[in-house]
């Protein structure tokens, strides 16, 4: 069971805990069908403001929440489920950072009575909003924009149907911002029942800003003291378990929409799934989020035993969006019951429907899976292509007894054709140069794979960091994984939109594509080979390239088109098979004796192509390449002084040629090692080495000569993920030792000095070696 309806009289407080909900921030869980807690970023904080000057419009996409005399602020922080069953709220504290303004003057904290949309988000160098608000957006007029509207009942969501006040809540200036309390209550009622949870309503005397759930930092935040719970041992549960559909049109697993203009027969299921007898009930349908007529179901349940009732209405293909045709069946009991949070169910009528087995937590379980993958995974997993998240919707069309329950991930693999098994091989070897090379992708999504950031705020041009090299375009538009759907399935859902499933194609590939090959300065490659090796079964082989490519003098080369298997249909990977199989190239780069390797996979073209839409494609591969001839013979700090920011006086195990015993550094944001070359040189190539090194996991590496300070340092090279980049590909080097090398253009160099940005979980590596270029 996923909530309690908390009878104090009966149960016994037990344990507490403190938990904080904001977007982003990692909170437990109760995990995927009852196997066990899992922790994850929160990303169900939706936010908006109403405002009585603009009453079409919606600001769901901003980064602040105006509030003040004409202005609503609407706030929710959903998926209050993954917090467990039986909980008492003890205290609920609401946290808000000002942006600007004077004073938070409270007017009111008002508990939402209807559902409302917080809007698509929108890239930020938009200049000009829409006329029109979105389809399901709030505005102050309406509280799901839509061409025929749901009017809130009064403007600014303050009618008594639309809100109510919340008596004893109450605000408290911070250092940052305003507190508000005594809002216990109405997070008790929205724990209990996921379906009575709205958000609040707050209406401000005078003029204020805050920073909204959009903002890079300072978002709302909900701090929750829980105390677990002691249920009756002997209860009646009535469960909405199901809402089955029934249609005149035939319809199967593979293609399970009707006709538009079926008769179709609602069934909804009603179980007692407590342990005692249920006595009867009252229940109603609501539709597009109105709630019908109730009516009385006499018949008493005993526990397992479960009646029926039906609604009978006219299929309405809604094409293009899965969102908007919300049904469901409420029960009103007429005796004890154990949990209210299962006495209502709700599906969409377009989505598509799971035969789902049952796992240990029963009906009421899968149901909560449904609404994870539906109001979490779906909606939240935005992109620039997505702006409201996925359109689609899922729904469970029937249990299947005996059967395993399924996981999310098998769900959205199953209708997105989306897999990445097959595009994570590990290589030892390449070019006969033995080398580390994994391909798991860096900031995965729940298959396993892809790319999860939001990136409204990069421009369509920019390619995304799949791999983590220093650009600084993203020193300003930053990135944050969430850890949900990847850009990869929420395309693919989408495109496939009442497609049936065996006709659904994952992978849209751009016609034309164009690799800009640079070094990791972003400088091209001119005139570099290129050897292309094609992931067969999940494997790099041990034959010979695919492809064999050289750029032009501006380190550009086309990706050629090359026929499909017994002539069928072509494309950059000969014929893209249906799981993606085959959608993997290495690419080695050999420059100046130095072989490097990277990957390009089918899925990132064609997730360019969907935030893009344009036919020609250019995708930048760096290369960890030097830009002259290494000398390997000498290593240029062997005799180095060295300093640090702590003034330690253990460095020289640094430079002691004893590759297996670290040296502990300074870890703290601005700590710095330095090297005195002694003279100033050309350098190609730094080396950070050990048997298990651990460094910052994000710093610069500064170059200055003779006469200069520290001040004038230039840099060298940038780690901006270490985490990620040492697990991927680090350098094999013999006796277990690995070394993480920065090959760039160093000419004119002395000094060179390490600068954290972002301290690592510890910092300590064995050697740190300097080569110099052949011919200096």
């Amino acid at each position: 069971m996923l909530a309690v309806l908390l009878l104090p009289a009966f149960l016994t407080r037990q344990a507490t805990q403190t938990v904080e909900l904001e977007n982003g921030k990692f909170v437990a869980g109760q995990g995927d069908h009852g196997k066990g807690p899992d922790s994850s970023p929160y990303w169900s904080c939706a936010d908006t403001y109403l405002d009585v000057n603009q009453p079409d419009q919606n600001f769901g996409d901003s980064a602040v929440l105006e509030g003040g005399p004409g202005h609503t602020i609407l706030i929710k922080f959903g998926d209050l489920e993954r917090l467990g069953a039986h909980k008492k709220v003890v205290k609920a504290t609401l946290y808000l950072t000002a942006s600007e303004g004077g004073k938070a003057n409270l007017s009111a904290v008002r508990k939402v009575l209807a559902p409302w949309g917080e809007g698509p988000l929108r890239r930020p160098f938009f200049a000009n909003k829409s006329d029109t608000a979105a389809q399901w957006s709030a505005t102050w007029l309406n509280r799901r924009a839509d061409p025929d509207g749901i009017p809130w009942q009064q403007s600014g969501a303050l009618g008594p149907a639309d809100s109510v006040p919340i008596p004893g809540a109450k605000s408290e200036a911070t250092a940052t911002g305003v507190a508000i309390t005594g809002i216990e209550d109405a997070f008790q009622s929205q724990l209990d029942s996921w379906y009575d949870n709205d958000g609040l309503a707050l209406t401000f005397s005078a003029p204020i800003e805050f920073f909204s759930s959009k903002n890079n930092g300072g978002r709302p935040r909900l701090v929750l003291e829980l105390a677990d719970m002691a249920p009756e041992p002997k209860q009646p549960d009535l469960s909405v378990t199901l809402i089955e559909s029934k249609y005149a049109d035939s319809v199967t697993p593979e293609s399970p929409w009707p006709k538009d203009g079926t008769p179709v027969t609602y069934v909804a299921h009603i179980q007692n799934v407590g342990t005692a007898p249920a006595q009867g009930f009252s229940g109603a349908w609501k539709i597009k989020e109105k709630i019908g007529s109730s009516f009385d179901v006499a018949s008493a349940l005993a526990p397992g035993e479960e009646t029926t009732v039906e609604l009978k209405r006219t299929y309405q293909n809604i094409s293009g969006d899965h969102r908007l045709s919300p049904l469901g069946f409420k029960v009103i009991p007429k005796g004890p019951d154990a949990d209210s949070g299962n006495n209502y169910l709700e599906i969409q009528e377009n989505a598509i429907p799971i035969v789902e087995g049952v796992g240990a937590p029963g009906p009421d379980g899968e149901q909560r899976q449904m609404r994870l993958l539906n109001d979490v995974l779906l909606a939240q997993s935005r992109f620039s292509f997505a702006p409201e998240g996925s359109l689609e919707r899922f729904r469970i069309g029937s249990f299947a007894k005996g059967a395993a329950a399924k996981s999310l991930k098998d769900i959205v693999a199953s209708w997105s054709n989306v897999s990445y098994d097959s595009e994570q091989p590990k290589v030892a070897k390449i070019e006969g140069q033995t080398m580390a090379r994994n391909a798991q992708d860096r900031w995965p999504g729940l298959l396993g794979g892809g790319f999860t950031a939001n990136e409204i705020s990069v421009p369509g041009e920019i390619q995304l960091p799949y791999e983590p090299y220093y650009d600084a375009v993203f020193d300003n538009f930053e990135l944050q994984p969430t850890g949900l759907l990847a850009s990869t399935e929420v395309a693919s859902l989408d495109a496939n939109m009442g497609v049936p499933q065996d006709q659904r194609k994952a992978l849209k590939l751009p016609p034309t594509v164009l690799l800009r090959i640079l070094n990791l300065d972003g400088a091209p490659l001119a005139n570099a080979t290129l050897s292309l090796y094609q992931t067969q079964k999940g494997e790099i082989g041990a034959g010979p390239p695919a492809l064999t490519l050289t750029t032009g003098g501006n380190g550009t080369v086309i990706l050629p088109t090359r026929p499909g298997p017994q002539g069928g249909k072509g494309d950059q990977f000969g014929g893209l098979q249906a799981d993606g199989a085959n959608g993997v190239y290495l690419l080695a780069c050999t420059y100046n004796g130095v072989t490097d390797c990277r990957w390009l996979k089918a899925w990132q073209l064609s997730d360019a192509f969907a935030r893009t839409g344009k036919a020609a494609l250019f995708t930048e591969l760096r290369f960890n390449v030097p830009i002259d001839t290494i000398d390997a013979t000498a290593n240029l700090a062997a005799s180095a002084k060295i300093t640090d920011s702590e003034n330690d006086k253990n460095l020289a195990g640094l430079t002691d040629g004893n590759a297996t015993v670290n040296v502990t550094l300074p870890n703290k944001k601005g700590s710095w090692i330095e090297l005195d070359l002694g003279k100033d040189q050309v350098i190609t190539e730094v080396d950070l080495i050990g048997s298990d090194p651990h460094f910052w996991q994000k710093f610069d590496i500064l170059a200055y000569f003779t006469g200069q300070k520290p001040q004038d340092a230039r840099p060298y090279a940038h780690e901006v993920d270490w985490g990620w980049n040492f697990y991927a590909r680090p350098d094999l080097l013999p006796g277990n030792i690995v070394a993480m090398p920065y090959r760039g253009a160093g000419k004119g160099v002395r000094y060179l000095r390490f600068v954290c940005k972002q301290p690592g979980e510890s910092a300590g590596i064995a050697e740190i070696k300097v080569l110099g270029a052949k011919g200096t």
